[in-house]
């Protein structure tokens, strides 16, 4: 599949736990050929990925506590893949199951076809929420089960596995500098023109008419 890579970002403190993860993913993928990558911003460590297919992106950014150092990991990284989608894992998340791969394939394919440019894959149960009206059998997927966010959901950005399109996740890190992990999972990021919304119940940010200015396609 030329169109997907599978990107996994970690830090020089949690290698030994992206090992153990990027393990499970090599075992559980057999069906989808892609690229595998991990991601950090050092590999100074015993800790070694000899044994796996997986390519290291050593991007050499000063790890921070904080995790602010996210944005410049993930930009030099995606900057030297290639294909137009990311399957974006982090080190804690782990593949238990063998995947299903024409699910995946079909998920895929829908972003390319009405122009989606991240798709969460959490399940959500918002009743009011605007349901895709596709031909599901299409993308081998149950019907009406993809739906365009509200643009307000407090974790539209869950760090959860996800898949985006590679250029409007540089797009959208390049404008929120020294974001971290919390604040990319919560949606707490800045707009275009620089603007960070404030309020929030938990569940969804009072967001202003005008806010998104990305112009950007986000589903779940």
């Amino acid at each position: 599949m030329k169109e997907l890579s599978l990107l996994m970002y970690t830090n020089q403190t949690y290698l030994p736990i992206a090992k153990l993860g990027m393990d499970q993913i090599v075992n559980n993928f057999d069906g989808l050929t892609i690229k595998k990558y991990i991601t950090s911003n050092s590999f100074e460590s015993d800790v070694t990925f000899d044994d796996l297919d997986v390519s290291l992106i050593d991007t050499n950014v000063p790890f921070s506590n904080e995790s602010s150092h996210l944005s410049k990991v993930l930009i030099k990284a995606l900057e030297q893949i290639d294909t137009e989608y990311v399957f974006l894992f982090l080190d804690d998340y782990y593949i238990v199951n063998k995947l299903k791969t024409e699910p995946l394939i079909g998920m895929v394919s829908f972003m390319n076809d009405e122009n989606i440019d991240y798709l969460s894959l959490q399940a959500y149960d918002y009743k009011d929420w605007h349901v895709f009206d596709v031909d599901y059998n299409k993308y081998n997927l149950p019907e009406n089960i993809l739906m365009k966010f509200n643009y307000s959901y407090f974790y539209m950005f869950s760090v959860q596995p996800c898949i985006w399109r590679r250029s409007a996740l540089i797009d959208i890190l390049t404008h929120n500098e020294g974001i971290q992990v919390h604040e990319l999972d919560t949606t707490s990021i800045k707009n275009k023109a620089g603007y960070r919304r404030h309020s929030h119940d938990y569940a969804f940010w009072e967001t202003p008419d005008n806010f998104w200015d990305y112009g950007y396609n986000f589903a779940c």
